[in-house]
């Protein structure tokens, strides 16, 4: 679990990194919404990211680790880092209305489901998804960008 103040805080920093490398936009947060803020990564407690916050939490580390496993790459191998950081920042933002929250509680209890997947949007993998609102938002994402998100993301 994250406390509010965390949740605000990894929002902050996800919005100025992606407004300083060109992925963030006024557009992107309205399509996202406010909900996007405090989007669990996950459904259920058993895999990683399932409370609020938690989605933006993990595209952070994910964009950490990326960056630091570049970095110990031979300087010939490694990726230009602003575009590591691109594809990281919105290579699963098309979670953010994903889920609804689990009102049964016996799924809670019984198998740690915190979160359903909200029937109500349209029918995409999280790939999909992501590059469809960073698209539709304007925002320009080479074909290699489009392709790592495309491969580096789960088939939810």
């Amino acid at each position: 679990m994250l406390t509010e103040e965390k949740i605000k805080k990894n929002a902050l920093k996800f919005n100025e990194t992606g407004i300083a490398v060109g992925v963030i936009n006024n557009k992107l947060l309205d399509l996202l919404g406010v909900e996007f803020i405090t989007a669990p990564c996950t459904t259920t407690t058993a895999l990683h990211g399932a409370y609020d916050g938690g989605l933006i939490q993990h595209i952070l580390k994910v964009t950490k680790y990326a960056i630091e496993i570049n970095n110990l790459l031979p300087e010939a191998k490694q990726v230009n880092k602003e575009s590591i950081i691109r594809v990281c920042l919105i290579h699963q933002i098309g979670k953010s209305n994903m889920y609804a929250e689990q009102k049964s509680q016996w799924h809670k209890d019984n198998r740690g489901e915190m979160y359903k997947f909200n029937e109500e949007v349209l029918n995409l993998n999280t790939a999909e998804r992501s590059v469809f609102y960073a698209l539709k938002s304007g925002i320009e994402l080479t074909e290699d960008e489009l392709n790592i998100i495309a491969l580096s993301t789960n088939k939810q």
